[in-house]
């Protein structure tokens, strides 16, 4: 019996069908891959065979306590007074406000022109759409960031900076006003240019920085601002790069241990482990670290050296790597991962 074509220009199921794509994919709840009996939380897919391979790695996840603290970039919550282009160099550079900064539209300062703003507060910005794997474009901005710890500096030290003062003190009211401001600084009485998710552990560096919302892991590493042409790398070269709160990042106590870590970050287990955990392709930075639990890195382990090297390989290419050091990488990534000493494998099947 012939097939029956629906009226008009709608087309047939077998139309329809061959052109889509269809994968066969396991699923189980979280808990059973996370290697409890109860069943709770979201459930998990990936292709047949795949989810044992990541339940093992989460296996010996769980086994290791949390060796890194994921952090969140700076939130200003009002980017348009906070996110400035450099337009000279020196002490005191010349800088504008950034048309466009943020949801919020700020008045305009010094009408709209030029001003000066102290050195001492200006940090290179780095935002979510300059980082790629293994690869830093930016940063392009500047951020002003006022205080060392959790509040601004105190008014006494920020006087102490006149254009810096004037500035902030132009937008008292609006910056008073910021959600971030009013839930977590005013109780305390903190300083009303406070930002959030700032601390000692924003100016560390190197960092290795995460973007927050991706397909896959996007990870690159990035220490201070090295001297460049043009007016930021005039201003800040030598200042640490500050992410902002569209990123998480790890603060790490050497360069070799910041490239390990984001060598993994960047693995095909990684990759895998995202796309199984979520359907919706979003697992916070935050979250796949604590899934993961990377081990703390051992600069007398091959295997964590190996690592290091091959993202300081594919940094500097420009976030390149070829096949047969990719293929390195994820092995080395999925040994380490596992916690054995011997070759396990892909987490994918073959």
């Amino acid at each position: 019996m012939p097939e029956s074509r629906a009226p008009g220009n709608a087309a047939s199921w077998h139309e329809i069908r061959t052109q889509l794509e269809v994968d066969e994919l396991e699923a189980a709840p979280s808990s059973w891959i996370a290697g409890t009996s109860e069943i709770r939380g979201g459930w998990v897919t990936a292709k047949p065979g795949q989810l044992a391979a990541l339940g093992r790695l989460l296996a010996a996840a769980q086994k290791r306590h949390p060796a890194y603290q994921v952090r969140r970039g700076v939130c200003t919550d009002l980017n348009g007074v906070f996110w400035l282009r450099l337009e000279t160099g020196g002490d005191s550079p010349l800088v504008s406000q950034v048309a466009g900064a943020g949801k919020n539209a700020v008045r305009p300062y010094n009408g709209g022109r030029p001003f000066r703003i102290e050195r001492e507060w200006l940090y290179p910005l780095l935002r979510g759409r300059d980082v790629k794997p293994f690869c830093v474009t930016g940063p392009q901005l500047a951020i002003l960031v006022p205080q060392r710890g959790s509040v601004g500096i105190s008014e006494e030290e920020l006087r102490a900076c006149p254009y810096a003062w004037e500035y902030l003190r132009h937008y008292r009211t609006e910056l008073q006003l910021r959600s971030s401001y009013r839930r977590y600084h005013s109780k305390r009485k903190a300083p009303y240019w406070s930002l959030w998710d700032c601390g000692p552990y924003t100016f560390q560096s190197p960092k290795v920085v995460l973007r927050e919302i991706a397909g896959r892991a996007i990870a690159a590493v990035v220490g201070t601002l090295p001297p460049a042409g043009g007016p930021l790398g005039a201003a800040v070269a030598g200042k640490p790069v500050v992410p902002d709160h569209k990123l998480f990042f790890v603060a790490t106590d050497t360069e070799d241990e910041a490239h390990y870590l984001c060598a993994i970050l960047n693995s095909s287990a990684c990759v895998e482990l995202i796309v199984a955990w979520s359907p919706k392709r979003h697992v916070s930075g935050r979250g796949l670290l604590d899934l993961l639990r990377p081990p703390r890195y051992d600069s007398g382990n091959a295997r964590h050296c190996e690592l290091a090297r091959l993202s300081m390989a594919a940094h500097a290419a420009g976030g390149r790597l070829d096949q047969k050091l990719a293929k390195e990488l994820d092995r080395l990534a999925i040994e380490v991962l596992s916690g054995g000493g011997q070759d396990t494998g892909s987490a994918s099947p073959e």
